[in-house]
Protein backbone atom coordinates (compact mmCIF):
# COMPACT_ATOMS: atom_id res chain seq x y z
CA UNK A 1 0.00 0.00 0.00
CA UNK A 2 2.78 2.47 0.59
CA UNK A 3 4.53 2.12 -2.98
CA UNK A 4 1.06 2.84 -4.18
CA UNK A 5 1.16 6.06 -2.59
CA UNK A 6 4.70 6.96 -3.11
CA UNK A 7 4.20 6.11 -7.00
CA UNK A 8 1.30 8.51 -7.12
CA UNK A 9 2.86 11.30 -5.33
CA UNK A 10 5.68 10.50 -7.93
CA UNK A 11 3.33 11.17 -10.69
CA UNK A 12 1.29 14.34 -9.05
CA UNK A 13 5.30 15.95 -8.60
CA UNK A 14 6.13 15.19 -11.61
CA UNK A 15 2.49 16.62 -13.87
CA UNK A 16 2.98 19.84 -11.13
CA UNK A 17 6.64 20.45 -12.52
CA UNK A 18 5.46 20.10 -16.24
CA UNK A 19 2.55 22.50 -15.40
CA UNK A 20 4.90 25.16 -14.15
CA UNK A 21 6.90 24.48 -17.06
CA UNK A 22 4.28 24.91 -20.17
CA UNK A 23 1.78 27.74 -17.91
CA UNK A 24 5.17 29.96 -16.82
CA UNK A 25 4.93 33.66 -17.60
CA UNK A 26 7.70 34.49 -19.73
CA UNK A 27 7.73 38.63 -19.03
CA UNK A 28 8.47 37.30 -15.30
CA UNK A 29 12.06 35.93 -16.20
CA UNK A 30 12.76 39.71 -17.56
CA UNK A 31 15.36 41.92 -15.61
CA UNK A 32 14.32 45.31 -15.04
CA UNK A 33 16.30 46.39 -18.33
CA UNK A 34 14.17 44.63 -19.96
CA UNK A 35 11.02 44.91 -18.43
CA UNK A 36 11.13 48.69 -19.11
CA UNK A 37 12.19 48.13 -22.98
CA UNK A 38 9.19 45.89 -23.75
CA UNK A 39 6.77 48.52 -21.77
CA UNK A 40 8.50 51.41 -23.89
CA UNK A 41 8.55 49.27 -27.38
CA UNK A 42 5.35 49.15 -29.50
CA UNK A 43 3.11 46.22 -30.36
CA UNK A 44 4.97 45.98 -33.42
CA UNK A 45 8.14 47.39 -34.37
CA UNK A 46 11.42 47.97 -36.48
CA UNK A 47 14.69 46.83 -35.61
CA UNK A 48 15.94 50.44 -35.74
CA UNK A 49 12.70 51.53 -33.70
CA UNK A 50 13.22 48.95 -31.11
CA UNK A 51 16.91 49.63 -31.02
CA UNK A 52 16.36 53.38 -30.57
CA UNK A 53 14.48 52.43 -27.58
CA UNK A 54 17.25 49.68 -26.18
CA UNK A 55 19.85 52.79 -26.52
CA UNK A 56 17.53 55.00 -24.01
CA UNK A 57 17.71 52.50 -21.45
CA UNK A 58 21.78 51.77 -22.11
CA UNK A 59 21.40 48.35 -23.53
CA UNK A 60 23.70 47.71 -25.78
CA UNK A 61 23.01 46.62 -29.73
CA UNK A 62 24.49 43.01 -29.85
CA UNK A 63 22.54 42.39 -26.60
CA UNK A 64 19.20 43.97 -27.98
CA UNK A 65 19.09 42.19 -31.35
CA UNK A 66 20.33 38.74 -29.46
CA UNK A 67 16.67 39.45 -26.88
CA UNK A 68 14.85 40.40 -29.56
CA UNK A 69 15.23 36.55 -31.61
CA UNK A 70 14.04 35.14 -28.06
CA UNK A 71 10.23 33.87 -27.73
CA UNK A 72 9.16 36.89 -26.30
CA UNK A 73 9.04 38.39 -29.80
CA UNK A 74 7.64 37.04 -32.87
CA UNK A 75 9.19 38.29 -36.44
CA UNK A 76 6.52 38.42 -39.47
CA UNK A 77 8.70 39.83 -41.40
CA UNK A 78 12.41 41.20 -42.54
CA UNK A 79 12.98 44.01 -40.19
CA UNK A 80 9.93 43.61 -37.84
CA UNK A 81 9.35 42.19 -35.09
CA UNK A 82 5.88 42.22 -32.89
CA UNK A 83 5.61 41.12 -28.96
CA UNK A 84 4.35 37.77 -28.47
CA UNK A 85 2.93 38.74 -24.81
CA UNK A 86 2.03 42.02 -24.19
Amino acid sequence: MKDAFKLTYYFIDGAQKALKKFHSDPLGTLTEKQRSIHLDLPSVFTTREGLSIALQHSMSERTFKDWIKTAIFKKPDYGTYEKHYK
